[in-house]
């Protein structure tokens, strides 16, 4: 946890430079979290990843709309393995509509 904390505030000094790495750290302890049944750590840590995905894509398209719709996808599969479907098929839907677009 250390160096999340280290990666958020630098984020915080230059957020163009490091908020990329930030947002994949945080989708990457989703797949660890999910990988181990800590279901609701990875759901927070997706959902992290995902808001700060969107704002980066909402600046530049082109270069974070791929990695906001492998969050997307990755956390569709995780509400579907907590049996929340309605949730997973809105997730998988975005990401389908980002990646038809791409």
């Amino acid at each position: 946890m250390r160096y999340r904390a280290n990666t958020a505030v630098l984020s915080l000094a230059n957020p163009a430079a490091y908020l990329p790495d930030v947002a994949t750290t945080l989708n990457n302890l989703g797949v660890l979290y999910s990988d181990t049944q800590r279901l609701e750590e990875a759901a927070a840590s997706f959902q992290e990843a995902l808001t700060i995905r969107r704002q980066l894509a909402t600046a530049n398209p082109a270069a974070y709309l791929p990695y906001m719709a492998r969050t997307l996808n990755n956390l569709g599969v995780l509400y579907e393995t907590m049996g929340q479907l309605d949730e997973a098929e809105k997730m998988h839907q975005e990401a389908q509509g980002i990646q038809k677009k791409s």
